[in-house]
């Protein structure tokens, strides 16, 4: 015989293990203004004991769950790696957790993992090097506040991050010729799309 799922706890469960009233756990739970030290630490306990977690879902039905997507290519280039390392030292101790999810260097499995993250109510996206169209990000990005990585170009409804092609190449040069080098080559793949070498960084 299969056993039932077992049942979350909830906040009304936090609140009669406390013996205090809903309102007052969460205030607790978001901090407000109103809830005595003593208070604080009865709901906290019960809490722990309870082994209660806030439900994403039912904070995104308030407006606002604490996470953000961030929408990778591929896992196996370093250079995503460094840009997540700088996203998630940024939101460092705060309240957002980042969760991940690659787009598989394709439209449709881009849209598909967008898609589901604007669906979880996410708070915003980071999304690296994308390659859905300017039109699709505009629209993404009116649902939810869209930070664009690694891709040229500007739009007044998502902010954008690139680096310096141009700037990073002569640093690149300038060093391999005070080391003596003379015959120097740059290698890049075959690029079949026309609107990809002018509105990406080369990765």
């Amino acid at each position: 015989m299969d056993k039932p799922a077992p049942r979350r706890v909830t906040i009304v469960d936090v609140a009669r293990h406390a013996q205090v009233s809903t309102t007052a756990v969460s205030k607790v739970l978001n901090n407000a203004y109103g809830a005595s030290p003593a208070m604080r630490a009865k709901v906290q306990q019960a809490i722990a004991e309870l082994g209660y977690r806030p439900s994403a879902a039912a904070r995104g039905l308030r407006g606002q769950t604490y996470t953000i997507g961030v929408m990778i290519p591929e896992l196996r280039n370093l250079f995503f790696a460094d840009i997540l390392d700088g996203i998630t030292a940024q939101f460092g101790e705060s309240d957002y957790q980042v969760l991940i999810a690659p787009g598989c260097n394709g439209e449709k499995a881009e849209a598909r993992v967008i898609d589901a993250m604007i669906d979880r109510s996410m708070d915003g996206l980071v999304l690296i090097a994308p390659v859905s169209a300017k039109s699709r990000l505009n629209e993404v990005a009116r649902s939810l506040p869209t930070v664009v990585v690694g891709r040229h170009g500007h739009s007044p409804a998502y902010d954008s991050v690139t680096d310096d092609d141009l700037a990073g190449a002569a640093l690149v040069v300038d060093h391999l010729a005070d080391l003596g080098h003379r015959r120097i080559a740059h290698i890049e793949h075959h690029e079949t799309d026309r609107v990809r070498p002018v509105s990406y960084t080369h990765l």
